[in-house]
């Protein structure tokens, strides 16, 4: 993707990419799903609400303003003008 974007390599040059697997992909993704469950065993209860709370503010504030982005954006269009 950076590539596509003309970013020059710094590190990895083109043809070197280490590209995972399916099964590797897989294997990730089953360690980070074991890795978050010993980390809710091991987090105060009232941490974890008080974290979801934020959560859904945020999500709040990012729908609002999502909305207020896309008003803007209608209000700055000129008028149509039909024959």
């Amino acid at each position: 993707m950076l590539d596509a974007l003309g970013y020059e390599r710094v590190y990895i040059k083109k043809g070197e990419e280490n590209r995972l697997t399916e099964a590797e992909i897989a294997a990730f993704d089953k360690e980070n799903k074991r890795l978050k469950e010993e980390f809710h065993k091991l987090v105060d209860p009232t941490d974890l609400l008080r974290r979801s709370i934020q959560e859904n503010l945020l999500k709040e504030i990012r729908a609002r303003l999502t909305v207020k982005t896309a008003k803007a954006s209608q209000a700055q269009r000129p008028a149509q003008v039909f024959d």
